[in-house]
């Protein structure tokens, strides 16, 4: 009888060590793109027209942007003394926030040199649903084009990385998205030559 308690006792202590196995957080959906060698002073107006199609291909927002603003004016209540409706002061609350991050993308560039912009959906930016990634080359070179020449070849590389972008995630354009919060995240150094601690910086 005592070996058989003590049989017992050593099954159970080794059930007891076992090791639970870890739950495996859920899988996010990461997208990440390459631009090519572009003029530095392109790469504001090309962070801005990702972010802005992105939003709108994820279903953040019903239209692309240039079309919600003035929708958004139009569905405005003709008597300034009525009230938005909640759909409507939600709608302008989201447009805000938009407009101040493209801002926020063309601030930084003015100081800074930008090598990356992350774009995250999700309830956090540490583990979110789905994260875009848009890489920079660390050295571009100053323009050399004038100011219509530069928008014009700005609006081709626009295009072009949005058909990159969204071939290399199509298998996330084709699932249904829903409203979630919204993260952009930039990565930058200081505009100059580069030095061993802009190196370490940018990592």
């Amino acid at each position: 009888m005592q070996e058989e308690a003590e049989v017992g006792a050593q099954a159970e202590g080794a059930r007891r060590r076992i090791p639970r196995k870890r739950k495996e957080g859920p899988k996010i959906e990461k997208v990440e793109v390459e631009v090519p060698e572009i003029p530095e002073q392109a790469t504001p107006a090309i962070a801005q027209a990702l972010i802005k199609h992105l939003l709108f291909m994820r279903q953040q927002i019903p239209m692309p942007l240039e079309q919600f603003k003035p929708f958004l004016r139009s569905e405005a209540p003709e008597n300034p003394r009525k009230r938005p409706s909640p759909a409507h002061r939600k709608a302008l609350k989201v447009l805000d926030a938009m407009e101040g991050v493209l801002q926020g993308v063309e601030d930084l560039c003015r100081e800074m040199r930008l090598l990356g912009i992350l774009i995250t959906l999700g309830s956090t930016p540490i583990n979110p649903k789905e994260a875009f990634i848009l890489r920079f080359p660390e050295d571009c070179p100053p323009s050399t084009f004038s100011a219509a020449d530069l928008k014009k070849k700005t609006g081709v590389l626009s295009r072009t990385l949005i058909r990159l972008l969204v071939t290399s995630g199509l298998s996330n354009f084709d699932k249904p998205a829903f409203p979630l919060k919204t993260y952009v995240l930039a990565l930058a150094v200081p505009k100059g030559p580069r030095t061993s601690g802009d190196e370490n910086s940018s990592r």
